[in-house]
């Protein structure tokens, strides 16, 4: 998918609707070649410390989180209120951030 789609980076979605994890290019890069590897799942190979942003967040604010926690990623959560919970929404990458702040 992530070659199909010419993207680094995809959301793993719980049964309820809530991310549990992302999987990047490097996730798979790191299983390649390890015995039976095509039946890995994605639970098995996801990162599922996830580092989140809200759709309003600044871009310097996303890009300075990156750098302090070494990830190359951001979920990009709902905003929720009381009693909603936040589901995931897209992903925002550095790629993606380097992409906007050269638009200046």
């Amino acid at each position: 998918m992530l070659s199909r789609k010419d993207i680094s980076g995809v959301a793993v979605i719980g049964d309820d609707g809530k991310a549990v994890g992302v999987i990047s290019e490097m996730d798979i890069l790191k299983v390649i070649g390890i015995e039976n590897w095509e039946n890995k799942t994605a639970e098995s190979i996801m990162t599922s410390n996830l580092e989140t942003v809200g759709p309003t967040s600044r871009l310097i604010d996303a890009a300075n989180m990156m750098n302090r926690k070494h990830v190359h990623r951001l979920l990009v959560l709902s905003e929720g209120g009381i009693g909603m919970s936040q589901k995931p929404i897209g992903i925002l990458s550095a790629s993606d951030i380097v992409r906007e702040a050269a638009k200046d």
